[in-house]
This record gives structure tokens, sequence and C-alpha cells, in this order.
């Protein structure tokens, strides 16, 4: 009998004659040193940390739905101006409610609209989390009083007063010395 010749994956024998099989070597896998978050490989570069975010307890988030009404938002639009301290910029505007919780804020001027413009997120986020409606939506309409045109020239003054107090008229006859 013939020692048999070890294949691959397999050692040589002692003097017995015996094949014992020989685990293979596992490749080495060389891994790159990677930087921890927040630092950097460039030394004097700046890096940035994210921040701890605060989490509202879901007891206080969620809010049973409600069909919404007219009353119901009016409610909260006064609730809305006192909450986040804007009750001055809200007390002009008035609220209307569309179709889908959706609503209209009309107000008389163009200014409301940049100002509410930059509290729109936080009044909205605290409509939605009151309501329980996460689509609600609003826009901005600006409503516009026409003014009559003042008078500029002498005679268009007197007219004016001619239409408010028809007894000019008579005191102009009465004193024609008098310019207006």
């Amino acid at each position: 009998m013939t020692p048999k010749q070890p294949e691959a994956g397999q050692q040589p024998a002692a003097a017995g004659g015996i094949v014992v099989p020989v685990a293979k070597a596992a490749p080495v896998v060389r891994q790159l040193d990677r930087p921890e978050p927040g630092q950097s490989l460039l030394a004097g570069s700046v890096s940035i940390r994210p921040q701890a975010v605060e989490a509202v307890p879901v007891s206080e988030v969620v809010v049973d739905a409600e069909a919404l009404t007219q009353q119901r938002l009016e409610e909260l639009w006064a609730q809305v101006g006192a909450e986040l301290g804007i009750g001055d910029l809200l007390a002009d505007a008035t609220v209307t409610l569309g179709q889908r919780n959706n609503f209209t804020i009309t107000a008389q001027t163009v200014l409301f609209a940049d100002q509410f413009a930059q509290h729109r997120t936080d009044v909205m986020q605290w409509l939605r989390r009151q309501t329980g409606l996460p689509m609600m939506d609003c826009k901005v309409v600006a409503r516009y009083v026409e003014k009559d045109a003042l008078p500029y020239s002498p005679d268009e003054k007197y007219r004016y007063m001619l239409e408010h107090n028809p007894q000019l008229a008579r005191l102009r006859r009465l004193f024609p010395q008098i310019e207006l």
C-alpha cells in the first residue's frame, strides 16, 4: 500500500499515513480606517454633528379628528393668536371654511399676507394638532376697499363739500366775495 498524496487543502500525514484535512485560510480583507461620525479626515476642518431632537409624546399629538365646522374654526382662530402671541396680527382677519378642511383667510391689507407668511408654519402646525386633520391648509386673500378719489383742485374741493353739505351753495351766494 502506498501512502496517499495529499489533495489541495490537506496536510501530509505523519508516519502513520493518515491524511488530515486543514481548513483553508480566509482571505484577509483590510478595512479602511473611517472616522467616527462627527470627525473629519482633514485636519482643521469643520464637522457638523447632528443635534438631538426632542420628541413629542404620541399622546399629545394624536387627537381624534372631528368634523371641522365654521364655528370651531373661528374658535381655534381666536385661540391660536393667543397661544402663539400673534393675536394682534390675526384679530383683523376673518376665516372662512372651504371644502376638504381648507379655509380662506380674508385680510384688509396686503401687508397682512407678508406678516402672516412669517408665522404660517407655526399656525398651521398648531391648528392641525388641535383638529387632528393633517391635510388642513389655508390661503390668504387680501380684500381691497375702494375709496373715492380725494379732490385736489379748489373747484374739485368745492364740489366735494357741496355733495356732503348742500347748504354751502347758499352760503356762497350770500358771500360772493369769498373765494374758495
